[in-house]
């Protein structure tokens, strides 16, 4: 027989070890699990991302739309503390699987954010809004769940994205957006990354600091606890820190 062990380079966040309903099914386990079926094969950090967000489109795991809010929710008079419900995520992803779940930007941006965080990469949430508080529009664009629909422009009141930081050997932030894709072509050889500049002269246009500005919300669910040691190498360069491994039995009683 075999056993499951599960091994992290950072330490896990409450309620890593939490049993919600009968299937004993543990919380921090799961979400290690669907991490690292959804990005295999990944031997980097933009691997581990680009795969997370193919998968989902691949898969037709989710549904986006506009007004989602089903797992991520905020509350900007708390300096924006996040709430994001990992029972829900996992009881979907266990029960439902069969339908694509709606969410909105802030719900797939944490969703890729909370699997990617869990296998060691330090991303963060990048919002878009509007400089005059109003709505934006759009290049042409696929929304996710309704690439049937074709290129459409989009209104949005705000737009979040996963955001990759600079780090030694990468002297730009790449974003990577799961809720939308520019044209079949942009994922071109399992690449889903743009520079920030590329990205938005594609998503609103070449005069897009005249009409919108970028922020860094001060918030994230984190799965594991924020290293505080930084590599000398940086990030794109370490190997996932969350794996599960499949030991026998004898094995567990040696080590």
């Amino acid at each position: 027989s075999h056993v499951v062990v599960y091994m992290s380079g950072y330490p896990p966040t409450y309620p890593w070890a939490e049993i919600s309903f009968p299937t004993k099914v543990l919380l921090w386990n799961f979400i290690i699990d669907k991490a690292c079926l959804w990005a295999k094969g990944a031997r980097s950090i933009h691997q581990i991302l680009d795969k997370l967000i193919q998968y989902i489109w691949d898969n037709k795991i989710f549904k986006y739309i506009d007004d989602g809010n089903l797992y991520a929710k905020h509350d900007e008079s708390k300096k924006e503390t996040l709430n994001f419900n990992l029972n829900l995520f996992r009881t979907h992803l266990l029960f439902m699987a069969d339908m694509p779940q709606y969410g909105d930007c802030l719900d797939l941006s944490q969703v890729i954010i909370l699997l990617a965080n869990a296998l060691g990469c330090e991303v963060k949430p990048l919002k878009i809004t509007k400089k005059d508080r109003k709505e934006f529009w759009t290049q042409p664009v696929y929304l996710l769940g309704s690439e049937d629909k074709g290129l459409k422009c989009q209104k949005f009141e705000y737009h979040e994205v996963v955001y990759l930081p600079a780090t030694w050997g990468q002297p730009s932030g790449l974003i990577y957006d799961p809720c939308l894709k520019f044209d079949n072509k942009s994922w071109t050889h399992g690449v889903c990354a743009m520079t920030v500049e590329m990205y938005m002269e594609k998503l609103i246009g070449p005069t897009w600091k005249n009409n919108v500005k970028l922020s860094f919300p001060n918030y994230s669910y984190r799965f594991v606890k924020k290293s505080q040691r930084k590599s000398p190498l940086g990030q794109i360069y370490r190997l996932p820190l969350a794996v599960s491994t499949h030991l026998s039995r004898s094995c567990v009683r040696n080590l």
